[in-house]
């Protein structure tokens, strides 16, 4: 058992709504004494555009969700029901060498939420103990609506890992778990806080630039394809649109709280860039709140509202670009 993980207050920050994995990086690093963990995630804000069968918003996976130069310090494993008896031997035997795991399951089959037996989804959770007999393993799982943490069936748990996570209309549903899980390196996390957050506020500015590739539109580009789309009056799906953007806007208010972390702990930053991008994603929530409200009634009147709204959230991006870019700067010379 790892005795830090047990006697540690872990911690479920709103912010991470939607990006639970993350959220057990931080808490597994935190139990290393890795106390500047949020710098290692990965929190770079990059639009990226796939033209396939027409255009998607395409999301960081989770392979991807640690800064480039530290991917290595995570191992990340998916396996086929076939193989689930040897991927339970290999995740008791390094919880009982005290390392943490972050597994994927099944929201469907855990007992202590809302969803149990009700909707499908991906959660991930904190495997940190198991019992003699195999019959119970414990789980730390600090989604801020439920704070659970205690013994589970073992064999309930691995039905939640091998689910087919039926698609159901949730958002979090439809994809199948496939087994997954990770650990992380208990060392190798020696950044300077600076070139941490030098790195992500960069990832954000540079990918605002980045030329088409690969069937990809990036961020400025990317914005200006979506308004030349919702301007031309193109049939638009209002659910995908909303299902798509909504990882996006999640992923911006994780980045304002990244902003608001390091000017609360470490004063780098500046209070007119934090207020104009607080005010940006309050108009990027009510956006999205139009979409999935109203814009199933495919009003014309509507789709230029929508329209008229998207063009003035690209036009403050520049703004905030801008901002950030500046900041970015003022870092790196540190």
């Amino acid at each position: 058992m790892n005795k830090i993980i047990e006697q540690s207050q872990q911690t479920y920050e709103e912010a991470f709504d939607s990006f639970c994995f993350q959220n057990s990086v931080i808490n597994i690093l935190h139990s290393y004494g890795i106390t500047n963990a949020i710098a290692y995630l990965n929190l770079g804000v990059v639009l990226k555009l796939e033209q396939k069968e027409g255009y998607h918003i395409i999301h960081d996976t989770w392979e991807e969700c640690l800064l480039p130069a530290y991917r290595e310090n995570m191992q990340i494993e998916f396996s086929e029901k076939k193989d689930a008896d040897k991927v339970r031997k290999t995740n008791y035997e390094l919880v009982r060498a005290g390392i943490p795991l972050i597994i994927v399951c099944d929201s469907f089959f855990l007992p202590y939420t809302p969803f149990y037996k009700r909707s499908h989804g991906n959660h991930t959770v904190i495997m940190y103990d198991v019992d003699d007999q195999e019959r119970k393993i414990k789980i730390t799982d600090r989604f801020h609506t439920w704070n659970y943490k205690g013994f589970i069936d073992a064999d309930l748990i691995m039905k939640a890992r091998m689910s087919e996570n039926e698609f159901d209309g949730g958002l979090f549903s439809g994809q199948p778990i496939e087994l997954a899980w990770a650990k992380l390196e208990c060392d190798k996390w020696e950044g300077r806080k600076e070139e941490l957050i030098f790195e992500n506020l960069n990832r954000t500015v540079s990918g605002y630039y980045v030329p088409e590739q690969d069937n990809c539109l990036y961020g400025k580009n990317a914005y200006q394809k979506i308004c030349c789309l919702l301007n031309e009056g193109q049939d638009v799906d209002f659910y995908e649109m909303y299902t798509e953007n909504y990882y996006f806007i999640k992923k911006r208010a994780l980045f304002l709280y990244f902003l608001n972390y390091i000017y609360s702990r470490y004063m780098i930053g500046d209070e007119r860039i934090l207020q104009k991008y607080t005010n940006n994603l309050q108009t990027w929530n009510e956006w999205q709140n139009i979409v999935l409200k109203e814009g199933l009634k495919r009003n014309g009147r509507l789709n230029g509202r929508i329209c008229g709204m998207y063009l003035g959230l690209i036009q403050e991006e520049q703004e905030i670009i801008d901002g950030l870019e500046k900041l970015a700067g003022s870092i790196r010379r540190i």
